[in-house]
């Protein structure tokens, strides 16, 4: 069986791209794609890390957690999602960096399932939208609620997905820029749930339909229905068009209210994030999907 871990990471889709694949579950079903809840899975794999530690789950094991997450029989694929099972948000960010556990915790993983292939999903995301955003969930007296913008400028996921891709994982690990997903959304879905059907999958629509007005999402659906042919280039040309006519900016910006965080440190941040990007997309072991 091949399971798909998407792992997030925080302050990206919010949960969107689990829920967009479970509206699908019925298409996906009929490949031999399983998509359980989340409520079914979350608490269970948390736990089954503690127990199981550094060690590798013996085959009844695999079978026990298995039973507990899938309740359908003849699966090809598993399909799980959990944002805070490599870092809880007050631990995901640190002086040492982004996600510095990431490679600890994979293998960890991985290591629940040792007889299974195991793949992995990450999206990244801006450190100067990270950063607010974590500060803002894990509450005071954390590492980011402090963070000033010239350390934030040192936060570079370069360091950490080299981390990933040095660690001798074994298994496919894919990554792409938050800031790109509602170009990429239908290939995400396929992505992580595997489907190679040619139909239409429930929820190839449902990221943009928050970011578009509905006269945008109206005309953009009609144009893509009247040339169903078209690759993926096309589809994200329309779609780039679409939200610059049409985006519902309040969906579309962010406030950065931190202490310090200047326009000018915001755009310094950025372009070191930007330009981080073009060298993770040429790390080995690393599938990075982009426009």
């Amino acid at each position: 069986m091949r399971i798909s871990f998407h792992l997030g990471l925080h302050a990206t889709d919010e949960g969107r791209l689990i829920r967009s694949v479970l509206r699908s579950r019925g298409q996906l079903a009929e490949e031999g794609i399983h998509v359980p809840a989340p409520r079914h899975y979350r608490q269970i794999l948390r736990e089954a890390l503690n127990v199981l530690g550094s060690g590798r789950a013996s085959a009844d094991a695999q079978a026990a957690l298995l039973d507990a997450i899938a309740d359908a029989d003849r699966i090809r694929r598993l399909v799980v999602s959990h944002e805070s099972l490599i870092a809880m948000p007050g631990w995901a960010v640190s002086e040492a960096g982004l996600y510095v556990q990431a490679p600890s915790r994979m293998r960890a993983i991985q290591n629940l399932f040792p007889d299974h292939e195991v793949e992995f999903f990450l999206a990244l995301c801006n450190p100067a939208t990270l950063v607010p955003i974590l500060a803002a969930q894990a509450g005071e007296n954390n590492f980011c609620s402090t963070c000033s913008a010239a350390t934030a400028f040192h936060l570079t996921w370069l360091q950490s997905l080299r981390a990933i891709a040095d660690a001798g994982l074994e298994m496919p690990v894919t990554v792409w820029c938050n800031e790109d997903t509602p170009l990429l959304w239908p290939e995400l879905l396929r992505a992580l749930s595997g489907y190679q059907g040619d139909a239409p999958l429930e929820g190839d629509m449902d990221l943009l339909a928050g970011l578009l007005t509905d006269e945008g999402l109206a005309a953009l659906n009609a144009s893509l229905a009247g040339d169903p042919r078209a690759d993926a280039a096309a589809r994200r040309a329309r779609v780039s068009d679409a939200l610059l006519a049409h985006a519902r900016h309040d969906q579309m910006e962010m406030e950065v209210t931190l202490p310090g965080w200047t326009e000018a440190a915001v755009a310094r941040i950025t372009e070191r994030y930007l330009r981080d990007w073009e060298e993770i997309c040429t790390l080995p072991g690393l599938t990075a999907i982009r426009p």
